[in-house]
């Protein structure tokens, strides 16, 4: 069974325009208004016999967060299932073709989905499925400085 739902807050390290090659995924992390806040604790719950959803919750300087992600593609009942990447828009419903800046608001349209777990029960997990920003805060590479030969340290990815 597949519902989908929305959730909103501040967003940062929004990875949209390439998936993070080292997880081969799409992924974000939303520091959710209280609203969210409360369905996402709902959410890692169990129901019904249906362990609740893995995402951590966690919590920095800026209050609670969670990461969400969608897969490149993944393996279901033995065969590859390639995902397409997150539809990402803004206000006016138009793509979204630069880099989000840690602070920009978003609705994030979530899929809560059921599966089967390797022990035989069944677990709940969310993919993330589109995003839109609201308030759109520009990203802005950090500059780096010349080492003391002149050169440019080597990027950190």
């Amino acid at each position: 069974m597949k519902e989908f739902f929305e959730v909103s807050g501040k967003l940062s390290w929004v990875k949209h325009l390439k998936p993070d090659e080292k997880y081969g995924k799409w992924s974000f992390r939303l520091h959710p208004d209280a609203k969210s806040l409360e369905f996402l604790r709902d959410l890692q719950t169990a129901s019904k016999g249906i362990s609740g959803i893995k995402n951590v919750l966690g919590k920095d300087e800026d209050g609670y967060y969670m990461q969400f992600s969608r897969q490149c593609k993944k393996e279901m009942r033995g065969q590859m299932v390639y995902f397409e990447p997150p539809r990402v828009v803004n206000e006016e419903g138009l793509p979204v073709t630069e880099a989000v800046g840690n602070g920009s608001d978003g609705i994030a349209t979530i899929e809560l989905y059921t599966h089967n777990t390797p022990g035989g029960g069944r677990s709940k997990a969310v993919r993330w499925e589109s995003l839109k920003v609201i308030n759109l805060i520009p990203y802005v590479a950090p500059v780096q400085e010349p080492t003391v030969e002149g050169a440019l340290p080597e990027p950190k990815f």
